[in-house]
């Protein structure tokens, strides 16, 4: 059979194992770029992918992360995808197949280099192609950053082995693109090296040594190129990589050990597959697993050193496994995914080879047990395309493989919470509350499984409970926006306008352009008689989104109010008005007390709250300004007392107040430093 004819077969094969998985929906992190990651959302956008960090769609003033993924080919194809087609997960899908069909191929080609016959390569390749220990990535649409990071690194390889000076320009681009799939093309000068000294030797092929030597310095502008845009999108090369949470240099290195294991327990028997793998971090170098990954790591260096010279191709095979495992064993973060199947896809090209070399010295001379190794390739195919298929029903959609998974790794906290949502999207609330208690009692500090309760709550009708799950989510994560407008919500549900206002107005502080923040702010003032706050947040939201119809339809209410005067208190009933500001005067004395016992944030909150809820009210921003004050915020404070001035120029307190600020803010900015 040709060449042509063994890549046509890999095609079906990749096609009968995995071809179920074009029905599949958007999963996990697919559905996250899909529904709210702007930049997927509108094509327009999609150039920010290469100058922002993968999940930078997530940042919120007051809320930013720590980013460590660069890689706009993770989820430009999704853009081009939803511009062309639509929300349909079809062509995304189809992607993935085509990518790993495509390695398949150079997998042959690589084998066939390694010097294996065409129908061992053969063997070797279509187990490859359908072995089920990396199905997860084939079938998961976002791992396409590893697909496309592994036909980078093979493609270079093939490129680099042709040994032809007019491939170079070739190389820098496909360097590039793996580059921006996933970090671990990094490694293309390694392998390439590798090849170089152990498979162009061994097959006595003419090194070309120019033309080699244009493939490495073809890598330099595509890394240079990578590296500059890499660090503008994150700030850095690998930012927080030593901080809070993660682990010291000899835990790293231990649990870096830990790991292999599970490495080689998947390879070998791939079928308890497993969409998150619960983890637990090694304590000492003399866990079990340090121990087990210490002897495979030193049976791999010592076997890779016996055979650099008496079977180069061996060496080649251990040395892919070693490097391409390496970059996988740095446990970054200990609560998230530690270990994934997806992770041993590039590794196991290295693990296939490997066992193919070895058959195959073993059968050398021994043709019945070279036979009986093929029976055993070829029972093993339909055996491995049988659980690729039903892999791929698994990964159906999220509430199937979230499930099954749930089955499998019961501390799965992160797992639960968005199975948590899925129900809640669903209508299934009680059995996202009971996924969420459960959550909770393995973990009480999750601080989105109490926002996520808060939804699922306030969906049945549990106000108070909603409440208590809500404001818990608050203590753990103040400045999530979801939590103070949900908190907000609910407080207004429960007739606690003050606190409603607090929640709104700290998320407006802390990101100005949060529109539904805005809206419920006008809302409020509005239903409260404060028409000209209600107009000012109105606004607010037409400055951020000038179509915005409720914001529209608000403004024209306003203005077709009867007595809708500049100062509306006037059009207030006296007895309204007396209780008005009688409630204004003990909350701003509740206020000064909280001052007093150092709880300012809560006095700020509750200022805030009082001046939206009595806008003809100076008080509160006398207050207020003597808060930011105390708080070395004099900016803000002078903005405060002169908006005290303007509801009641003739207090003299405030003109003197303001004038020291004035004086204060003028001395400041004329200091000179020496």
């Amino acid at each position: 059979m040709s060449r042509r004819g063994r890549s046509a077969l890999l095609v079906l094969l990749v096609a009968a194992a995995y071809g179920a998985s074009l029905a599949n929906d958007f999963v996990f992190d697919d559905a996250i770029f899909v529904t709210r990651d702007e930049r997927v959302r509108d094509i327009a956008q999609t150039h920010r992918l290469f100058v922002e960090p993968l999940w930078g769609f997530n940042d919120t003033p007051g809320n930013t992360h720590v980013h460590q993924y660069y890689r706009p080919l993770q989820t430009a194809p999704l853009a081009v995808s939803l511009a062309l087609f639509g929300d349909t997960p079809i062509p995304a899908h189809l992607l993935n197949l085509l990518v790993h069909a495509a390695n398949c191929t150079l997998v042959l080609w690589l084998f066939g280099r390694a010097g294996l016959a065409p129908n061992a390569a053969f063997l070797a390749a279509a187990i490859f192609a359908v072995h089920p220990a990396w199905s997860e990535a084939t079938i998961w649409i976002s791992d396409i950053a590893g697909l496309g990071a592994a036909l980078s690194l093979l493609t270079i390889l093939r490129l680099h082995a042709a040994a032809r000076a007019a491939y170079a320009p070739a190389i820098t681009v496909v360097f590039l693109a793996g580059l921006w799939c996933k970090e671990v093309a990094i490694l293309a000068p390694v392998l390439m090296a590798a090849d170089d000294i152990l498979l162009t030797r061994a097959r006595r092929q003419r090194p070309g040594y120019t033309a080699k030597a244009l493939g490495y310095l073809a890598l330099i502008p595509a890394f240079a190129t990578y590296a500059t845009l890499r660090v503008r999108a994150l700030g850095g090369v690998l930012p927080g990589l030593m901080g809070e949470g993660t682990f010291s240099p000899p835990d790293l290195a231990a649990n870096a050990l830990a790991l292999i294991p599970s490495y080689l327990r998947t390879f070998a028997w791939p079928f308890e597959l497993n969409m998150y793998h619960d983890f637990t971090a090694a304590g000492s170098f003399a866990d079990p697993r340090v121990i087990a990954g210490l002897i495979v790591a030193m049976a791999v260096a010592i076997g890779a050193g016996f055979t650099l010279r008496r079977r180069p191709a061996v060496a080649f095979a251990l040395i892919w496994m070693a490097v391409t495992t390496a970059p996988y064993l740095l446990v970054r973060w200990p609560k998230l995914n530690v270990y994934a199947e997806r992770y041993t896809y590039l590794p196991g090209i290295g693990a296939v080879l490997l066992v193919a070399l070895t058959l195959n010295g073993l059968n050398r001379d021994r043709p019945n047990l070279r036979r009986a190794t093929a029976l055993v390739a070829c029972f093993l195919l339909p055996v491995f395309v049988s659980v690729d298929a039903a892999r791929s029903t698994d990964w159906r959609d999220e509430i199937t493989v979230y499930t099954k998974t749930l089955g499998q790794s019961a501390r799965a906290e992160l797992i639960r919470n968005n199975l948590a949502l899925r129900l809640l999207e669903t209508g299934r609330h009680q059995e996202g509350i009971a996924q969420l208690e459960e959550l909770l009692r393995i973990d009480p500090d999750f601080a989105d499984a109490h926002h996520n309760m808060g939804l699922l709550r306030l969906a049945t009708g549990e106000h108070y409970k909603a409440l208590s799950a809500f404001e818990r989510a608050r203590e753990l994560n103040p400045n999530k926006p979801a939590t103070l407008l949900n908190l907000g919500y609910v407080y207004d549900l429960l007739g606690r306008r003050e606190d409603a206002v607090s929640a709104y107005r700290r998320l407006v502080t802390t990101d100005p352009r949060h529109g539904p923040a805005w809206y419920n702010l006008a809302i409020v003032a509005l239903e409260s008689g404060q028409r000209r706050n209600a107009r000012t947040a109105a606004l607010q939201v037409l400055a951020i989104n000038p179509t915005d119809r409720a914001a529209q339809t608000l403004l024209a209410q306003l203005d077709r109010a009867t007595g809708a005067e500049e100062n509306t208190a006037t059009a207030q009933p006296s007895v309204a008005a007396a209780a008005l500001r009688a409630k204004t005067r003990e909350h701003c004395a509740r206020a000064r007390g909280l001052i007093e016992q150092g709880r300012l944030r809560e006095a700020e909150d509750l200022l805030a709250a009082t001046a939206w809820l009595d806008e003809t009210a100076a008080l509160p921003h006398h207050y207020l300004a003597n808060l930011y004050y105390l708080t070395n915020r004099p900016v803000r404070a002078l903005a405060s007392i002169r908006k005290a001035m303007r509801l009641a120029p003739a207090v003299e307190l405030y003109r003197r107040n303001a004038a020291r600020l004035e004086k204060a803010l003028a001395e400041s900015n004329n200091r000179v430093t020496p």
